[in-house]
């Protein structure tokens, strides 16, 4: 998949601008193996203060303060780093993808046969790229105009930086299109699912545009004296700012359970929800890890099998049961055999993730599904 990067600026970002880092971004990053830069460079904010001016003397003076997450939704909490610090992360990223980003240079127009909008082999109406740039509050109609051009970020949703969203939010967006059009281009998946982008990350906009109002209304209210309202409004929004409780509804990619399975089997789950991450063990070394680290944006599709406590005979029973049908009939197992490239192993990857002491299960006595054979590269031990 060939990608280009244009920047009208001629360098990164000097000063100020997105300086907040919040959890799910942080989290996406890992997931691209770039987090750890920004980590080491930036500042944990565990503390946050509301400074305004005192009516009465003309002073600034501090008005509230509290610590900035105290539900800790992430194993990551918020990081304070100048944005072109993080520019610059992402473009020495890019580099070592042999990607560079071209400076100086700005879209002018767009060129799109409304006719030949379907016609995958054809890009030939002209659209001027207009600036979307905008101190108010506004959300374009479509995030994927004539379904042949995606808006992400502020070309998409504009808003005040009260909230500290605008960066995270951007980033959460390139990051929902670009799994699915990887997962199109390269994988051959249906091109109905870059549907569910629009439908995805608009109903995120709008409450970032309601946020966005309350804070705003609250700032104006702090002016006059009273105290609470924005530590209010952050509290009842502190998952959304996080970008941890954002949760997407029913569509092609997320399953509804009842028909489709019992969702109350996995209690902690959420559906349409990102997955949290806890500390697993390896049955094969006892080395600890947090699940996160295993699911890498590196474009493969993980089935988490979670069989219980595998010292019960009827849970294993169960997993053997499973590993059978799975081999031998789903489809998701055909998957698994498509010639891939060297550098990853098929479409599709299988975990297991099981709830007894390392020590009463034996690896090798679990289906080969969860220790396969390579000719190459020998055992895999990591699957468990």
């Amino acid at each position: 998949m060939s990608t280009r990067i244009i920047d009208q600026k001629g360098d990164r970002t000097k000063t100020g601008h997105a300086d907040g880092i919040q959890s799910r971004t942080l989290e996406i990053l890992e997931s691209f193996g770039i987090v750890d830069p920004i980590l080491k460079q930036g500042i944990h904010d565990v503390d946050m203060s509301h400074w305004t001016t005192n009516n009465e003397t003309g002073n600034i003076e501090r008005r509230r303060r509290y610590e900035a997450d105290t539900e800790q939704r992430s194993r990551f909490g918020q990081i304070l780093l100048n944005q072109g610090a993080v520019e610059q992360v992402f473009v020495d990223h890019l580099h070592n993808k042999n990607v560079h980003v071209e400076r100086h240079k700005a879209a002018e127009s767009l060129h799109i046969s409304p006719t030949a909008v379907d016609d995958t082999q054809q890009f030939p109406v002209v659209v001027g790229v207009r600036d979307v740039g905008n101190n108010g509050r506004r959300l374009v109609r479509q995030y994927r105009p004539h379904e042949r051009v995606f808006l992400a970020g502020d070309a998409a949703h504009t808003h005040s930086p009260k909230g500290g969203q605008g960066m995270n939010v951007s980033i959460q967006d390139s990051y929902n299109l670009i799994w699915k059009l990887g997962a199109v281009i390269a994988n051959g998946a249906d091109p109905i699912i870059l549907g569910t982008y629009d439908t995805e990350r608009r109903p995120v906009a709008r409450q970032l545009m309601d946020l966005d109002a309350r804070l705003v209304q609250a700032y104006e209210k702090e002016e006059k004296d009273i105290s609470k309202g924005i530590y209010e409004v952050r509290e009842q929004y502190a998952g959304f700012m996080a970008g941890v409780d954002v949760t997407y509804t029913h569509s092609i990619l997320v399953t509804e359970g009842g028909k489709d399975g019992d969702a109350n089997l996995a209690s902690n789950i959420t559906l349409g929800m990102r997955l949290p991450s806890f500390l697993v063990v390896y049955l094969c070394d006892g080395q600890p890890s947090h699940l996160a680290q295993r699911l890498m944006s590196d474009g493969l599709w993980r089935l988490l099998v979670f069989p219980g406590d595998l010292r019960q005979p009827e849970r294993m029973k169960a997993l053997v049961n499973f590993a059978d049908v799975f081999s031998k009939h789903s489809y998701l197992a055909h998957l698994q055999r498509i010639p891939a490239p060297e550098w990853r192993c098929h479409i599709i990857e299988l975990l297991l993730i099981q709830s007894c002491p390392r020590s009463a299960v034996n690896l090798l006595d679990l289906p080969e599904l969860f220790h396969p054979f390579d000719d190459t590269m020998g055992w895999d031990y990591w699957k468990a």
